[in-house]
């Protein structure tokens, strides 16, 4: 019965750290998208965004209207700071978060 508590208790003790972990790398993500897109001047080249992602190791996304930089979390979620870019300057910015 002692071996069957044992076994109960590590596994709810690894199960509470996983958690706390994932929570820690969500919320590190979070952090650095809102530090990153909020550093990012509107009216900005997004080419100044895109090389100050790369000088920081973030991958750049580039799309139709603008380009995105991926921050990664925990396990199937990140966050996206979004650029929507307008006749060359960057125009708007805001936090996604990609979750499954």
């Amino acid at each position: 019965m002692r071996a069957v508590v044992k076994a109960l208790a590590t596994i709810l003790v690894l199960f509470v750290a996983y958690v706390a972990y994932w929570m820690y790398q969500d919320r590190g993500a979070q952090s650095a998208a809102n530090e990153f897109c909020n550093a990012l001047a509107i009216g900005s080249r997004p080419s100044e965004a895109i090389d100050r992602a790369k000088a920081a190791g973030r991958r750049a996304i580039e799309k139709p209207d603008g380009v995105a930089f991926l921050f990664q979390g925990p396990i199937f979620n990140a966050y996206l700071c979004e650029v929507t870019v307008a006749d060359g300057k960057m125009v708007r910015r805001q936090i996604l978060a990609m979750e499954d």
